[in-house]
């Protein structure tokens, strides 16, 4: 009998020490993972082939652009996600350069929504995209490549496509150009210190904007691949200058008869059931929570909007 108590008391002693190890160890790995160096997306070459599970932190929207350059603690809320390129300098797992016989490649290129700025690598939209279509057409060879490239401006994205992606010979090419950010200037900041452009000026970026949808779309009669043009992806808050952008793209797509994705439409509908909207009224702007479709006002303030359509009244931000 007192055999008996005395091994059950080693057994758990034993289980008791291997749980204390496990403990140990456990403390150990997730201090290892917490003290991995974060990287900064502004600092950080993320387009350099081949690395390996960085990790990167960026400020968590909406933040304020101005306070983030001029004081980057300013900005508190962050978030961080791990991020692997292939030899190429892209995001996403490795490919052949030359697109294997009877293999439908399609190609992202865009800006950091394309990219996947504050995702994981297996939850950007390319990702995404691919898995969809390959459970949609199980019996073919699809690949899709994440072309995107963070903090891009326009003729960047472009020159992108012309210079790289071109040459793998895509079938499909998703273009996202994103928007002229000429105008986060006039959104960013304080807005009493703001300048607004005039009609002139936007019309002239606009016109600079069109001929790069328009040249992404000459490449493909070119080079062979159908395009699907996507829109920026804007919240209310950058409305109504990148309802701007937008729009011109949404009317190329409609004179060349080629499909548009408006990702700001989108977004915009899911704001209005969960998140926070800026909605302007007469004579008044409204800073609107929602959550589950219903919205409660946190902020109204009187607000002219007479000649100055392109502001938002300080006290929203």
């Amino acid at each position: 009998m007192g055999q008996g108590k005395s091994r059950t008391g080693r057994r758990l002693g034993e289980v008791l020490l291997i749980l204390a190890i496990l403990g140990v160890v456990g403390f150990i790995v997730a201090r290892l993972v917490r003290s991995r160096a974060v990287e900064d997306p502004a600092t950080f070459d993320v387009t350099r082939p081949g690395i390996r599970d960085a990790l990167l932190s960026m400020p968590a929207r909406p933040h304020d652009i101005a306070d983030l350059l001029a004081n980057p603690r300013s900005v508190r809320r962050h978030t961080t996600f791990t991020l692997n390129t292939n030899s190429h300098g892209l995001r996403g797992p490795e490919f052949d350069a030359q697109k294997p016989a009877g293999t439908f490649r399609v190609l992202c290129a865009g800006d950091c929504v394309a990219f996947g700025n504050g995702v994981e690598d297996d939850e950007t939209y390319p990702a995404r995209l691919g898995v969809a279509l390959r459970e949609a057409y199980p019996g073919r060879k699809i690949e899709v490549i994440n072309a995107g490239i963070p903090g891009a401006v326009p003729s960047a994205i472009y020159e992108r496509l012309e210079e790289q992606g071109v040459a793998l010979d895509p079938d499909l090419v998703v273009f996202g150009p994103g928007a002229d950010t000429v105008f986060l200037d006039e959104h960013t900041g304080a807005a009493p210190r703001r300048i607004w452009l005039s009609d002139e000026e936007y019309a002239a970026t606009l016109t600079g904007y069109r001929a790069l949808a328009e040249g992404a779309l000459r490449l493909g009669r070119t080079h062979g691949f159908s395009v699907v043009l996507v829109t920026p992806t804007m919240n209310s808050f950058f409305l109504p200058d990148g309802a701007l952008w937008s729009e011109e793209l949404v009317r190329v797509g409609q004179e060349h008869g080629v499909p548009v994705v408006d990702t700001s439409a989108l977004f915009l509908a899911v704001e209005g059931q969960e998140g926070l909207m800026l909605e302007p009224g007469e004579g008044t702007q409204r800073l609107v929570r929602y959550r589950g479709g219903e919205g409660k006002v946190l902020l109204e303030v009187p607000f002219d909007g007479a000649g100055n359509t392109r502001h938002v009244a300080p006290e929203i931000y």
